[in-house]
């Protein structure tokens, strides 16, 4: 005689089974998260710059507003390199725009790690545009100026045009380059423009600038020596 099992039963000891195992992987799957936090805790807190760098990564990538916190305290490291790369990992948690804005202002630390909090500003949206221009034009130290060129062309917003061109008359090389980068983002035309050349050898192809880019008349519409283009300024991109 044999004895069938009955079908309710089949079903509530596969739903016994599957419950079990999902248990067993939300177990894991927390275990796992606090472990890594407390690990990148250890590592952040150690003497050897390679492990703190490496908890700089575990940081970025697990994200948080803990994450966040901990890079912060980083980013006052005594390491340049630590500091500098905890700034860079902040600019990739999401959320961190007060934060960076707090660094960028500090003017106790590093311009390194000032000039980098302006760069990551950038990845924020119009809501930094004002504040990376007011740096650009205003800051003494040329890497925290170089710094905010940076977060403008990540920016790549039309409406700081303007003051990227003023930027191109920069005393600092450095300065000059990363601004004339992210005023190319903008531009449809190409100038011969040279940041090594110091600016007041360059003044016709700086007017040329900007009377393309609508800051003043130019008889043809186009710069000289080029076709006339449909379109002075970008007025969309995607940042990278």
């Amino acid at each position: 005689m044999s004895i069938r099992s009955n079908p309710g039963d089949r079903r509530a000891r596969a739903l016994v089974v599957g419950f079990a195992v999902l248990i067993a992987l939300v177990t894991g799957l927390v275990w796992a998260f606090c472990a890594g936090g407390a690990d990148a805790d250890r590592l952040a807190r150690s003497g050897d710059r390679a492990e703190r760098i490496e908890a700089v990564d575990r940081l970025w990538k697990s994200g948080g507003r803990k994450s966040r916190e901990m890079l912060v305290r980083l980013s006052g490291d005594k390491d340049l390199q630590v500091a500098v790369t905890a700034v860079c990992a902040l600019g990739h948690t999401g959320d961190a725009e007060s934060l960076l804005e707090k660094i960028l202002r500090d003017r106790a630390k590093p311009a390194r790690v000032r000039s980098e909090a302006a760069a990551q500003l950038g990845r924020f949206g119009p809501q930094a545009r004002e504040r990376l221009c007011g740096v650009l034009q205003e800051e003494p130290d040329p890497v925290v100026r170089m710094g905010a060129a940076k977060g403008l062309w990540r920016l790549c917003d039309a409406h700081t045009a303007p003051n990227l061109v003023t930027a191109l008359s920069d005393p600092d090389r450095r300065v000059r380059t990363h601004t004339f980068k992210a005023l190319n983002r903008l531009m449809v035309c190409r100038f011969p423009y040279d940041p090594e050349r110091p600016p007041d050898q360059q003044q016709q192809v700086l007017g040329e600038i900007k009377r393309y880019l609508g800051l003043g008349a130019h008889p043809t519409g186009a710069p000289t020596g080029q076709a006339p283009c449909a379109t002075s300024v970008r007025k969309t991109a995607q940042r990278p």
